[in-house]
């Protein structure tokens, strides 16, 4: 069984390479933070977060931003794969 931080490390990289690729794009329509976050409805130190890869973004979050950057939502997913390592669950079922 894996060690409990194999999850959060996976995790933190995957959030690191949607960071990266939600400031590619942001750079690419040439929207600073504080424009975008205008432009979005979404604070700008929430963008800067998730940008940082400091923030899970969800589902609604993830078609906000690809909306606001006019693009698919899979360009924000771009080299990103499912987690190799699971949260182990923090309840069992009694049977």
């Amino acid at each position: 069984m894996p060690a409990p931080d194999d999850f959060d490390k996976e995790l933190g990289q995957l959030l690191a390479v949607f960071g990266k690729n939600a400031r590619a794009l942001r750079e690419r329509i040439g929207a600073s933070q504080e424009q975008f976050a205008l432009l979005t409805g979404i604070h700008r130190t929430e963008v800067g977060a998730i940008e940082r890869g400091k923030r899970e973004p969800r589902l609604s979050m993830l078609l906000i931003l690809a909306q606001g950057l006019g693009v698919d939502p899979a360009e924000l997913l771009h080299g990103l794969h499912a987690p190799e390592h699971r949260r182990a669950p923090t309840h069992s079922k009694a049977r």
